[in-house]
């Protein structure tokens, strides 16, 4: 099986139109975009052991420790392992498994409504190794209504017989245009086996 490790995602908020390059504002709430985008704030999951278990049909492994402010997704479940120290020039990152022919989906941290009503697009940045990285928007148009899923992007696999390969970490940049909703959209990152 192959894993996704992400070490830290950051977003910068476009307002008025698509800027030039460097154009980036801090978000209007001041907090940065998405919140714990470099895992540092743990948070021990409700009823598991502090050797790892399951939580929310998810296998935490090592610990009982899940990133604070995201979401692991019951619907697209995996296993989730937390490292520190192994690499530090990175920090702390996650390691992330599908199931066989699955998608395990981690949500990332509810971005502020205001974001939809003054930005326009969110760009953002991933480093990681393995994958590959795909970015989903759950933009919900109709209330009541199951949202539509919306691919933003997907990132390259490991290089097969590269220098490194899956060891290499690597950057991921995406652009998400922001879309007049009802609602500010759920957004994930996927990891597909």
């Amino acid at each position: 099986m192959r894993y996704l490790t992400v070490a830290v995602i950051v977003a910068w908020a476009f307002p008025g139109g698509l800027p030039e390059a460097g154009a980036a504002t801090a978000p209007p709430t001041g907090e940065p975009i998405p919140a714990n985008g470099n895992f540092e704030a743990l948070a021990p999951a409700p009823g598991v052991p502090e050797t790892g278990g399951k939580f929310r049909l998810w296998s935490l492994k090592g610990s009982n420790q899940v990133p604070e402010k995201w979401t692991l997704n019951s619907w697209f479940k995996g296993e989730l392992e937390i490292v520190t120290n192994a690499a530090p020039d990175i920090g702390r990152f996650l390691r992330i498994r599908a199931p066989k022919e699955r998608e395990a989906h981690i949500e990332l941290p509810k971005l502020a409504p205001e974001l939809s009503r003054t930005h326009d697009a969110l760009d953002f940045e991933v480093r990681f190794r393995g994958g590959p990285v795909v970015f989903k928007a759950y933009e919900s148009t109709v209330p009541g209504k199951s949202p539509t899923v919306v691919t933003v992007d997907t990132s390259a696999g490991p290089t097969a017989g590269a220098e490194g390969g899956a060891n290499t970490w690597r950057t991921f940049r995406c652009r998400y245009l922001l879309p007049t909703l009802m609602e500010i959209p759920n957004l994930r990152m996927v990891q597909i086996s």
